[in-house]
């Protein structure tokens, strides 16, 4: 198994789609059974055949409300670790991503939100007081239609969807019945492969893009211009906002939504534990705010104790690099007098879409041999190099030691051995 992951269905509240790759190494065509199992619940029991050198992609829909998916090949090879791979779809406690979604008519959005994997979300109505105190325990806040006063802004990021104007933020100008795209941020990483042909708005507000903003989907209409989607900071805290309503746009519709929500909650959140970590790669992670302790329990029970340093907002990100095992990881959350804060899992995958083949590698003595000879030469050409360098210092040892001998033999009225005359013989007596 070289890989795997999972994706929101569309138009359902709680259900997953997990998408695994099942690669033949050997030079072999064989028949490879496999189990999908949802939660340690048999999901799909069944068997592929793959050429030497193949592979396939297996998609299987799982029950509403799994929380972890494995699959498993079974079949005994000289690499058996990467034989199975698993996933968290959803954490529990406080290692789970907090979403406060304010709004007065939940729906599609909402459904795009609970799907994430490890998302926890809480619905409140717009007339909801105090949100800057309430939303301060999570880590993004979505408004829907509603916006809070300046001074009950949360100190989070946040998403807003068809802002109301509130002071100078979000100024309106005018209004498009029906806009259309016309201006697209091409390279924006929020858009990498998304197929937004097609897609339609009701009646929506022209916003005034605010200084410093960055307009990722924008619309023309004449004389009127204006962003639908862009990306800015309020109260010193990032934030994404769309100028059209969710409800009456067919964006809920299309399979591009829910792989926008998760990208915009992974651009602005604080990420909770990854659903599943390679082999070797480490895990980074922010402790909680009262967290002095975290404790991970590796595969074979081996227990790893993690200092948070006090915890706080402020506290620095924690780095767990002993993922050499696969298998699930348990970690805790701790307080100073050793109460569980809260808890959740991570898996470590061995399948590597690389890594796995184990079948000798043709062109490896080629480039052995490459190699070595490059290398030879490069010393060759180093020594020579070397030699080359020490000329200067050669010739000056060499000076120093003729200028010593002349001036011996000048003090003692020595001739020179290697002295000439400057005239012909002959010519010393005429005068």
């Amino acid at each position: 198994l070289t890989s795997i992951a999972a994706r929101p269905v569309p138009e359902t509240g709680d259900q997953f789609t997990v998408t695994t790759t099942i690669a033949n190494f050997s030079d072999l065509t064989l028949t490879l059974p496999y189990t999908v199992r949802a939660d340690g619940v048999d999901v799909l029991v069944d068997q592929l055949t793959l050429d030497p050198g193949a592979q396939r992609e297996v998609l299987v829909n799982l029950p509403a409300g799994a929380a972890e998916v494995t699959v498993a090949v079974d079949y005994g090879d000289a690499q058996p670790r990467d034989n199975h791979a698993a996933l968290v779809l959803r954490q529990n406690a406080l290692l789970s991503l907090d979403v406060l979604l304010v709004t007065d008519t939940p729906g599609k959005l909402q459904r795009a939100l609970e799907v994430l994997p490890g998302a926890r979300v809480r619905v409140e109505p717009g007339t909801t007081p105090g949100l800057a105190e309430l939303a301060a325990g999570y880590d993004l806040v979505v408004f829907e239609g509603v916006t809070p006063a300046l001074t009950d802004l949360p100190n989070v990021p946040m998403v807003f969807v068809q802002p109301q104007p509130v002071a100078e933020v979000f100024a309106v100008t005018g209004a498009m019945p029906q806009p259309a795209i016309t201006r697209v941020r091409g390279e924006d990483p929020l858009l990498a492969q998304l197929d937004l042909a097609g897609l339609t708005f009701g009646q929506t507000p022209v916003y005034a893009l605010p200084a410093g903003a960055t307009e990722i989907v924008g619309t023309s209409e004449g004389d009127t211009s204006g962003p639908l989607i862009w990306r800015g900071a309020l109260n010193e805290q990032p934030y994404l906002a769309f100028a059209f309503s969710i409800a009456e746009s067919n964006i809920g519709q299309r399979v591009i939504f829910p792989v926008l929500i998760a990208r915009i909650v992974e651009e602005l959140a604080t990420d909770p534990f990854p659903a599943a970590v390679p082999l070797g790669e480490p895990v980074t992670f922010q402790p909680s705010a009262d967290a002095a302790t975290v404790s991970i329990v590796r595969p074979g029970d081996e227990n790893v104790t993690l200092t948070a340093g006090g915890g706080g907002a402020t506290a620095a990100p924690l780095t767990f690099t002993d993922t050499g095992q696969e298998g699930a990881y348990t970690v805790q959350e701790l307080r100073a007098d050793g109460s569980v804060i809260g808890e959740g899992r991570f898996v470590v995958n061995a399948g590597h879409r690389e890594e796995s083949d184990l079948r000798a590698n043709p062109s490896l003595a080629t480039a052995l041999t490459a190699a070595g000879e490059e290398t030879a030469g490069t010393e060759t050409g180093d020594a020579a190099m070397r030699l080359a360098d020490l000329w200067p210092v050669l010739a000056g040892v060499a000076l120093a030691l003729l200028v010593v001998e002349w001036l011996v033999a000048t003090l003692r009225g020595v001739p020179l051995r290697w002295s000439r005359p400057l005239r012909q013989p002959g010519r010393w007596g005429a005068r």
